[in-house]
C-alpha cells in the first residue's frame, strides 16, 4: 500500500512495484499529486487506487506486506499554501499509516527529509544530531510534521510489529528532492537555466533558502527508490 500514490515518487514506486510482479493499492486525495501520473496504470488488474485523505481512516481488505508512507506535499509552494493540510498527513496520516501496518503486520517505510534538521551547523547529518530549528518559522509546518512522523514507529503501541523507517531523502550534505514533474515549482529548472548559459555542468544548484546558502543535489527517483525497496526486503522476516 502506497499513500502519495499519485505524487511524483509515489507514482514510480508503484510502477517499480507492479513491474515485480506485486499488487498495489494506492491513496492520495489529489491536493498536490496528479492523476496524470497514474494514467498509464488505468485498467491495470493488480493496481487500485482510492481517492481518499489518509489522515482519515484507512481501510484495506485483505493482506497487506509493506506500508509506504509517501503522503505529504513536499514543495515549499504547496506546504506554505497548505499548513494544516501539511501537518496533519505528517501526523494523523502517518498514525493512520501506522496503524494499518500494525494491524496487518506489515512492514512500514516512511519518507522523511532532510530539513527536520532545520539549517544544521553539522554535515552531514547522522542520526545522533538534534539539529538547529525554528519550530515557528515559515517552513515549521512541514518540518514539524516529519519530525512527529519519525518520533511516531517509536512509541511503545507500534514499535512491536512495526521494524522502523529509513529516510532515503538524506544521503549525502543537505541532499533533497526537487518535487519534479511539480509545474509550480521551478527553482531546479531555473538553476539549470543558469548553468546552461555559463557553460557549465549541472551537478547541483543554489536554492534559494533565505539568509543561507544550501548545495542541493538532484537524485534519481530509480536510485532512490530502490534503496527504499532494498532496505525494506532486509528487514522483512
Amino acid at each position: 500500500m502506497i499513500t502519495g500514490v499519485a505524487g511524483f515518487l509515489g507514482s514510480h514506486l508503484a510502477d517499480r512495484l507492479l513491474a515485480r510482479g506485486h499488487s498495489v493499492i494506492g491513496y492520495d486525495n489529489l491536493i498536490t499529486g496528479r492523476l496524470v501520473n497514474l494514467a498509464h496504470l488505468a485498467g491495470h488488474p493488480h493496481f487500485h487506487f482510492v481517492q481518499q485523505d489518509v489522515t482519515e481512516h484507512l481501510f484495506v481488505p485483505g493482506p497487506v506486506d509493506y506500508v509506504w508512507h509517501f503522503a505529504s506535499p513536499a514543495s515549499p509552494i504547496d506546504y506554505l499554501e497548505l499548513p494544516i493540510q501539511t501537518l496533519k498527513v505528517g501526523s494523523l496520516g502517518t498514525l493512520n499509516a501506522l496503524g494499518l501496518a500494525k494491524a496487518k503486520n506489515a512492514r512500514f517505510l516512511l519518507t522523511s527529509t532532510s530539513e527536520i534538521y532545520g539549517d544544521p551547523h553539522v554535515h552531514p547529518q547522522p542520526e545522533s544530531y538534534w539539529g538547529n530549528v525554528n519550530t515557528i518559522g515559515p517552513r515549521g509546518c512541514y518540518d514539524e510534521s516529519k519530525r512527529f512522523a519519525e518520533l511516531a514507529p517509536g512509541v511503545p503501541l507500534q514499535v512491536e510489529t512495526i521494524s522502523g523507517f529509513a529516510k532515503p531523502m538524506n544521503w549525502k550534505k543537505d541532499e533533497f528532492w526537487v518535487p519534479f514533474p511539480n509545474y509550480r515549482d521551478t527553482a531546479a529548472f531555473k538553476g539549470w537555466v543558469e548553468f546552461t548559459k555559463k557553460g557549465k555542468a549541472i551537478p547541483s544548484f543554489k536554492a534559494p533558502e533565505g539568509p543561507g546558502k544550501k548545495d542541493a543535489e538532484i537524485a534519481y527517483q530509480k536510485g532512490e527508490l530502490e534503496r527504499s525497496t532494498q532496505w525494506l526486503r532486509q528487514h522483512t522476516a
